[in-house]
């Protein structure tokens, strides 16, 4: 049986769970009662500790004892390494500040305490020139400007209609 060190929950979903198991690695259940395994690119299996990110929950960071900390995008689907900077990869505790989560922080076997800087969201306005035109952000139809706030590094389609009503089209990204 799975020997869980840490629970965290999302704080939209709360059926969403995720245990750090010894042995195990991360157990995830989305009914609240069923976990499975949520381990893909995790190296090592046994996992200490977890933080939510409060406002993006489908960021998730996993300390374990001997492969540093994990981290997610994707609710858990898979993981990448983040030890940058990290001095001992026994990772005890991590910690986000649930009003300003800008910063991940753990501490190590070796009495250190590390953080590490989030990235921010990166802001991206559209508009239609004439107002009123469609385009779809990611599939989704929109008529009037909207701002999206989209993680550094993730990929998005805009798209707009074809053949265009105008003379000209412009595309002004900032």
């Amino acid at each position: 049986p799975a020997e869980i060190r840490a629970l965290a929950m999302d704080p939209q979903t709360p059926n969403t769970v995720y245990a750090a198991s010894w042995r195990e690695g991360i157990l995830k259940t989305t009914n609240g009662w069923a976990f499975n395994a949520a381990n893909i690119g995790i190296t090592d299996m046994n996992a200490t500790s977890l933080a939510i990110h409060p406002q993006r929950p489908s960021f998730v960071y996993a300390g374990t004892y001997g492969g540093g900390i994990f981290t997610t995008a994707n609710s858990g689907t898979s993981w990448e390494p983040l030890n940058d900077g990290l001095s001992d990869l026994n990772v005890d505790a991590l910690a986000l500040s649930p009003s300003a989560p800008t910063r991940l922080y753990a501490s190590t076997s070796d009495g250190h305490a590390w953080f590490y800087t989030l990235p921010s969201p990166v802001q991206i306005s559209v508009a239609t020139n004439p107002s009123g035109r469609r385009f779809w952000a990611d599939g989704v139809e929109y008529s009037t400007s909207q701002t999206f706030s989209w993680d550094q590094g993730s990929s998005h389609t805009i798209s707009v209609d074809s053949p265009q009503e105008s003379n000209w089209t412009r595309y002004v990204f900032a």
